[in-house]
């Protein structure tokens, strides 16, 4: 589930909403999160979100009342389980559920608890789209402002048209590249770019000769190495019906390069 934040509404007069004033500091309008838990209370919903100080501020999520947002993707997470008890509903990942101070323990630093919420956060962000340094096989969800996107469009010629689409959708203030080397290089070290995230989201796959995909599959995935323990992250999209496909090409690749 991905909802984003819509307004940030004054409610200081609404006590049933545990004295949430506006927000602001906390979320940004047009921002989308990724929900990890939700409860229903006296007919209010709670989203579970890592608000936009996590990671920063604080190692955990918060609970945010649903008057500032939308929902962007209602799917529902398949780690979920559900329960309902007197004038309550929540689903959630089983921890959450199932053990009354879980949440209490993340807010007071418990290193077990937060340890569980970081593994539990990266396979629920994978499930929703969102991920760092890596290949996600759905169609890319709502885009924060910190992400600058790059569409490949089906209309790639060759190689060289598609190292030019690249670059010139990053900026690339070095010149013309010629090489996927020199392709793999530059997507690693994207200092200029001002965005934090970068994502490359195909429609398909390129219509390049065998050779020259498995050569951009590899830079790619270099890329995407390189930048471990960068402040860029980078997540590129393919279509879910392409994944064996790539995993494929990039078992091959390895074999052969």
């Amino acid at each position: 589930m991905i909802i984003t934040c819509t307004k940030l509404t004054n409610t200081k007069h609404r006590p049933e909403l545990s004295g949430w004033s506006d927000a602001k500091g906390y979320i940004t309008v047009g921002n989308s999160y990724v929900v990890y838990a939700y409860r229903i209370c006296k007919g209010y919903k709670w989203y579970l979100i890592c608000d936009d100080n996590y990671g920063s501020v604080y190692n955990y999520p918060l609970y945010l009342p649903e008057v500032f947002f939308s929902v962007s993707d209602g799917s529902v997470s398949k780690y979920w389980i559900k329960t309902g008890a007197g004038l309550s509903t929540e689903a959630g990942f089983p921890e959450i559920i199932n053990i009354p101070d879980f949440f209490m323990k993340l807010t007071d630093g418990d290193i077990q608890a937060t340890d569980r919420f970081k593994a539990i956060k990266l396979i629920i962000d994978k499930e929703n789209g969102y991920g760092k340094n890596i290949f996600i096989y759905r169609t890319m969800p709502p885009v924060n402002d910190d992400t600058r996107v790059i569409n490949i469009p089906p209309g790639i010629k060759d190689k060289n048209d598609l190292i030019n689409c690249i670059m010139n959708k990053l900026s690339f203030p070095f010149g013309e590249l010629l090489s996927w080397d020199a392709l793999a290089y530059f997507i690693g070290h994207i200092e200029w770019v001002k965005e934090k995230k970068v994502w490359i989201n195909h429609e398909q796959l390129p219509p390049l000769q065998k050779n020259d995909l498995m050569q951009y599959i590899k830079c790619l995935s270099d890329a995407c190495g390189q930048l471990n323990g960068h402040q860029h992250e980078l997540t590129v999209y393919f279509p879910e019906y392409e994944e064996n496909t790539i995993k494929r090409i990039l078992k091959e690749t390895i074999q052969k390069f």
